[in-house]
C-alpha cells in the first residue's frame, strides 16, 4: 500500500475537492480547509510505516525521562499519529519528539508544548502523595468504563 503523508490529521475526508499536482515523482494534494491549506504527498511504491500499539497497561506515573517518554509515545499511538506527522502538528522537530519518546532530555517549553498538543498535562505532587493520587485516578478510570 502506498504511503500517504498528511500534515493535518483526518484530512482524507477533504480529498474530494482537492487540487492534485505531480512534483518530484510525488502526487501532491493541496486542500483548502476553511481558512488554511493542507498539503499531502503520496509517494507511489513507498510503504507506510506502522504506528506503535497503545499500551493500556501503562501506568500514568513518570518518575524519570524514560517513563515520561513512554507515556508520550503511548498517547501518540492512541492518537494514531506517525512521529513525523505528530511533530509537524505539534510544531516541534521529529528529532526532538523522538528524543523525548526515547527518554532523552528536552527543554521544558518543548516538553509542555508536546504534552499540551497531545492532550496530556503534567501534575507535580509530593512523592508521598503520588501513590494516593494514582490510585484515585485509576479508580476513576475504572468507574468510567
Amino acid at each position: 500500500m502506498p504511503a500517504l503523508r498528511c500534515f493535518v490529521p483526518k484530512i482524507a475526508e477533504l480529498l474530494i475537492n482537492a487540487e492534485w499536482k505531480i512534483y518530484n515523482s510525488a502526487i501532491v494534494v493541496i486542500i483548502a480547509a476553511r481558512h488554511s491549506r493542507a498539503v499531502c504527498s503520496w509517494y507511489p511504491g513507498i510503504m507506510a510505516r506502522t504506528l506503535p500499539h497503545p499500551d493500556e497497561s501503562l501506568e500514568p506515573l513518570a518518575s524519570d525521562l524514560e517513563a515520561l517518554g513512554a507515556l508520550v509515545r503511548n498517547q501518540r499511538a492512541r492518537s494514531r499519529l506517525r512521529i513525523d506527522d505528530a511533530a509537524d502538528l505539534l510544531g516541534v522537530s521529529k528529532d526532538l519528539l523522538s528524543k523525548l519518546e526515547n527518554g532523552g532530555p528536552v527543554g521544558t517549553d518543548k516538553l509542555l508544548r508536546v504534552l499540551n498538543g497531545l492532550g496530556l498535562m503534567m501534575l507535580v505532587a509530593n512523592k508521598t502523595e503520588t501513590r494516593t493520587a494514582l490510585s484515585a485516578l485509576l479508580q476513576s478510570r475504572s468507574e468510567r468504563t
